[in-house]
């Protein structure tokens, strides 16, 4: 649960050594050479609105309350799959005011290898 710092915190693990470099410049993202998971991974375009919102919750423990939201994600784009060889993604330049991340995740939901962000 991301409201509990210590949970958070935990879950936080560094990279593996081996794990591979993600680049992304001028709307191209390289993945370099390294150990892909059984099954590979997927590339995840993540593009999400970086200011801070507030949002009136209509039901549940905070029903009636309006609370700050940051970093709301907008879109979530399969760009393809990594399988430990180098390989290369044209990413769409994205719309004023959104901002991107890019996630190597397992394969089926997995853990996420790398991230990279604009």
């Amino acid at each position: 649960v991301g409201a509990n710092a210590g949970a958070l915190a935990a879950a936080l693990k560094p990279l593996p050594a081996g794990a591979p470099v993600l680049t992304f410049t001028d709307g191209t993202l390289a993945i370099g050479r390294g150990a892909a998971p059984r099954g590979g991974a997927d590339v995840w375009l993540v593009r999400y609105d970086p200011r801070t919102l507030n949002v009136a919750v209509k039901a549940g423990e905070n029903g009636g309350k309006t609370l700050p939201h940051r970093n709301i994600v907008r879109s979530l784009t399969r760009l393809g799959g990594w399988s430990g060889a180098p390989v290369s993604f044209g990413v769409p330049a994205a719309t004023p005011g959104i901002a991107t991340a890019i996630l190597l995740q397992s394969a089926d939901g997995g853990p996420i290898l790398a991230a990279t962000r604009s």
